[in-house]
């Protein structure tokens, strides 16, 4: 075997020279290679924010190729009196999931990443790495190398994400899922959208004033209960990074956008992404004054039938176990964040406390958030 070398990478152009055309290649499959870590994606985040300044992407080399590689950056937090340096992967502050792009079958690119941040590399607190697929063999060779170096660990849940396979045609999916009173409610709740006075469905078409239709839908979520308790796609901590985002989706046709009226009026609107041939059902909304007919229920079931009939071979409901996802879901993916401290005086306070809260509120690490229905079995293979 060839020595591995290792180099590290800090500014913006050097990244696009050296990885651009790699990037989404050295994505593993498992976690699979997802839209929130494609090179796209984050190289739109660092041309939005100021999180991606401070770069120190780790690149592998093994025989003169690049082998596989660590996206981090560096920033500044705050704990009570405390500011520390965390590195953390770049956008991961807004992804649904992140990965460690590295081959799994190798920890010897794990010891010689901490080697180098131990060493070389100390300017740092907190190794911060968020919503980590609990599942990933890279995440937990890097928390197993981090403990036998005597560093201490936190790892908690950090997000609950409901996912369903599209494997088969709508009919034999929707057969699998319901039973057959489950799929005469939902057809029922079509026709009842359907036969109220002045509705009109529609999906997003080139042409159309996408910012008149944002505004649109920034209005009726503020009006949802998730614009009550000042969350959602259109927070106004998160307005223009989500505008940003779904503009560059539908610039690449990539942003799958449905809503309904009623009498010109918006009373419910779905947005999602597709990327490598999953969907992501990013945020939905509907107005409370309609609730009773279920209309982003609708629209979800529609969405279903044209995915599952169109090649997308998975939905992924990102994170959070609302009852709605949980209907549909026969897999749940959990998230992690990893943190691995330093040996710097501020990283020990910090471990200290963290260990303290732990004890005193009698909460494990490990508690998950509990589920409001039970998780669908997932399907038998389907041999149609």
């Amino acid at each position: 075997m060839a020595d591995v070398s290792l180099h590290t990478l800090t500014d913006s152009d050097q990244v696009e020279a050296r990885l651009a055309g790699l990037w989404d290649r050295l994505l593993p499959s498992r976690p699979h290679r997802n839209l929130f870590m494609s090179f796209d994606l984050i190289r739109l985040w660092c041309s939005h924010t100021d999180d991606c300044s401070g770069h120190h992407v780790m690149v592998f080399e093994e025989g003169g190729e690049i082998i596989g590689f660590l996206p981090l950056s560096c920033h500044m937090r705050q704990k009570g009196p405390i500011s520390y340096r965390t590195l953390e992967l770049m956008g991961s502050r807004s992804a649904e999931l992140s990965s460690l792009p590295l081959p799994p079958d190798r920890p010897d690119l794990i010891r010689l990443a901490l080697a180098h941040l131990l060493g070389e590399f100390r300017e740092w607190d907190v190794l911060w790495l968020a919503e980590i697929d609990a599942e990933d063999p890279v995440g937990q060779s890097l928390e197993a190398e981090a403990r036998e170096r005597g560093l201490a660990v936190d790892t908690r849940c950090s997000a609950l994400c409901p996912h369903l396979p599209l494997d088969r045609p709508f009919d034999a999916l929707i057969r699998g899922l319901f039973d057959g009173k489950g799929r005469n409610a939902r057809r029922r709740k079509v026709k009842a959208l359907e036969n109220e006075e002045g509705v009109e469905f529609h999906r997003w078409e080139s042409g159309e004033n996408l910012d008149a239709l944002l505004q649109r839908f920034a209005a009726l979520e503020r009006l949802s209960w998730k614009g009550q308790e000042g969350i959602g796609l259109f927070a106004p901590e998160c307005t223009g990074w989500h505008g940003t985002l779904i503009r560059h989706m539908v610039e690449r046709g990539l942003c799958e956008m449905r809503w309904i009226t009623q009498s010109d009026e918006l009373i419910s609107y779905r947005i999602g992404f597709i990327w490598d041939q999953v969907y992501y059902d990013f945020n939905t909304a509907y107005h409370p004054d309609v609730a009773r007919l279920s209309p982003s229920g609708v629209i979800l079931l529609q969405l279903v039938e044209h995915l599952a009939n169109s090649g997308v071979k998975k939905i992924d409901f990102c994170r959070g176990v609302q009852r709605y996802k949980l209907e549909w879901a026969t897999g749940l993916r959990e998230n992690r964040l990893i943190r691995v401290f330093n040996r710097t005086a501020r990283a020990r306070a910090l471990s200290g406390a963290a260990s303290l809260k732990s004890r005193l509120t009698g909460k494990s690490r490990d508690e998950r958030p509990e589920l409001p229905i039970p998780l669908k079995r997932a399907l038998p293979p389907y041999e149609g």
